[in-house]
C-alpha cells in the first residue's frame, strides 16, 4: 500500500533523527498506527496526543484488574493504552490512525517548544499521506498546534476539502480524573456530530 510505504520511509527518518536532546535517552520512537490494524490505512480519522510514553502505570502493576474494570493484557504494557482503545471504541470509532507531536519518549516531561518544533516536519507528513478529514487534538500541546482550547473546533481547508479539528481532553488525564469521563464523552459526541455533517 502506498499509504504504508510512504509512512514507512518518514519513520525511518524518525530513527535516524537527532535533531534535539530527546533522542540521545529515548529508547522508542513514535511512528503512529492504524486501529484496529493496518487494513484501516484509509481512514479518515486521525488522533493527535503530545509524545510516547508520557502515562506511568507502576502503581497499578500489581493488580489484577486495573481501574475502570480493565482487564490486564499481556501484549499491551501500559494500560492507559487499553483505557484509550475502551474509550474510543465506545464512541463508535471503529478505525483510526494516532500519533504525537513529539516523536521521541520526553520521560513524562512536558517537551520543550523547540523540542516540538523539531518534530513537526514528521507529524506534517504523516498528516500529508493520510489526508485525514477529522482530527482530534488529545491534551494541551496538540491543542495549541491549531489555536484551540479544550471544547473548542474549527474547519480547516487542507489538501483541497474542508477539515474538521476538535481539542479534548488526553485519555490520560480522564483515567487519572474519572469524575471528568461523562463531560469528556458528551464533548466529544458532539464533535462526532460537527463533523459528520460539516458539509452542510
Amino acid at each position: 500500500m502506498k499509504i504504508l510505504e510512504s509512512l514507512k520511509q518518514i519513520n525511518e527518518e524518525k530513527e535516524k533523527c537527532t535533531k534535539c536532546s530527546l533522542h540521545e535517552n529515548s529508547k522508542i520512537r513514535c511512528h503512529g498506527y492504524f486501529y484496529p490494524s493496518k487494513q484501516s490505512v484509509n481512514t479518515k480519522i486521525v488522533f493527535i496526543a503530545r509524545n510516547p510514553g508520557n502515562f506511568k502505570d507502576q502503581e497499578i502493576a500489581s493488580e489484577d484488574v486495573a481501574p475502570f474494570g480493565l482487564q490486564k493484557d499481556p501484549n499491551i504494557l501500559k494500560y492507559s493504552e487499553v483505557y484509550f482503545r475502551k474509550l474510543i471504541t465506545e464512541l463508535h470509532f471503529t478505525e483510526f490512525h494516532i500519533t504525537n507531536i513529539v516523536k521521541c519518549d520526553s520521560k513524562n516531561n512536558v517537551p520543550t517548544k523547540e523540542q516540538q518544533y523539531q518534530c513537526m516536519h514528521f507529524l506534517a507528513k504523516e498528516l500529508n499521506i493520510i489526508k485525514p478529514e477529522q482530527i482530534y487534538c488529545l491534551g494541551r500541546e496538540a491543542a495549541n498546534l491549531f489555536g484551540l482550547n479544550f471544547g473548542q473546533f474549527v474547519y480547516n481547508t487542507m489538501w483541497n476539502k474542508k477539515v474538521f479539528v476538535g481539542a479534548v481532553y488526553h485519555p490520560a488525564y480522564i483515567y487519572r480524573n474519572p469524575g471528568m469521563y461523562e463531560k469528556w464523552k458528551k464533548q466529544v459526541n458532539e464533535f462526532q456530530t460537527h463533523s459528520f455533517f460539516k458539509d452542510s
